[in-house]
């Protein structure tokens, strides 16, 4: 296929939930509108631009979705051969949200561990190490979890889709091979057991009812003797997956971003253990917007 045959509009539908595609689309519109050779601009026209629409907005909340829309539009252009560089990938904005504290967080080895616990009943134990592995491998919120339904499994490409709510969006994620056994088992072994009313949710409890963010929270609570100088929960093991990929792992914060349905680059950017405050104040050098 042709890749540069793919409209803007059809790569933001492929890659982003339909409201953020729109609201990208929207702003990728108007930059282009504001001059016919923005595909062409290098950082200091890009910031000019930024500094222009940022003086004329009394709402400056809107200035962080622009700057997402604008880096997505050059990430289009790179990846359909229409550009060769990116000239804003590392630009970010200063926010004042709370810190993540990464010296408390935990390697993949250390959470590896949870899934080899045996700390539960035997019938439970195969369900249990499915429902850790998603927290481990795909960094999912307990409240995408609850959510997920059989079809919602792909054997035969080895994939797992989250359907994505207010906090996150939808995307699709690759399974390792130790899910694909801890899948198989728990769905034709164990599973049919728990569901006497025919459920079409993956996770069921002990009793056969859809499984609740309090019951997984309950499992997490279980096992805080293995760290006890550590917080164990759900947030934790989610912070702890999105800091090992960009730190230990060298992921690009756009990826990171995309495989943690994070709405935000800002968000995700707040995980990377180098010296941001070095990057940023190069970056002022250049983005006013970054001055008080």
């Amino acid at each position: 296929m042709n890749t540069n045959a793919i409209t803007i509009e059809t790569y933001l539908t492929n890659r982003y939930t339909k409201s953020t595609a729109k609201i990208y689309l929207f702003y990728i519109e108007k930059f282009i509108e504001k001059d016919p050779n923005a595909a062409d601009f290098q950082f200091s026209q890009i910031i000019d631009y930024l500094n222009e629409v940022k003086s004329k907005q009394k709402n400056k909340t809107k200035l962080p979705m622009l700057l997402s829309s604008i880096k997505t539009y050059y990430n289009y252009l790179l990846e359909t051969g229409q550009r060769n560089s990116h000239p804003c990938r590392m630009l970010v904005q200063k926010f004042k949200k709370k810190s993540i504290q990464i010296q408390d967080l935990f390697t993949r080895k250390e959470l590896e561990r949870i899934i080899d616990s045996d700390h539960w009943a035997n019938f439970l134990l195969v369900r249990n190490q499915l429902i850790f592995s998603f927290y481990i491998y795909q960094g999912v919120l307990s409240s995408e979890l609850i959510h997920l339904k059989i079809n919602d499994i792909d054997f035969d490409r080895k994939k797992v889709k989250f359907c994505g709510n207010k906090s996150v969006t939808s995307r699709v994620l690759s399974l390792n091979e130790r899910q694909v056994k801890l899948l198989e088992e728990y769905i034709i072994q164990i599973r049919p057991k728990l569901n006497p009313f025919k459920r079409d949710e993956l996770i069921l409890t002990s009793r056969g009812g859809a499984a609740t963010v309090d019951g997984l929270s309950s499992l997490f609570d279980s096992l805080k003797y293995m760290f006890p100088d550590r917080k164990l929960t759900a947030t934790t093991v989610r912070q702890s997956v999105i800091s090992n990929l960009l730190n230990h792992h060298n992921y690009l914060i756009e990826d990171v971003q995309l495989f943690a349905g994070q709405k935000w680059p800002s968000t995700t950017e707040r995980y990377k253990r180098h010296n941001i405050e070095d990057q940023r104040k190069k970056i002022n050098l250049w983005h006013p917007m970054e001055k008080k």
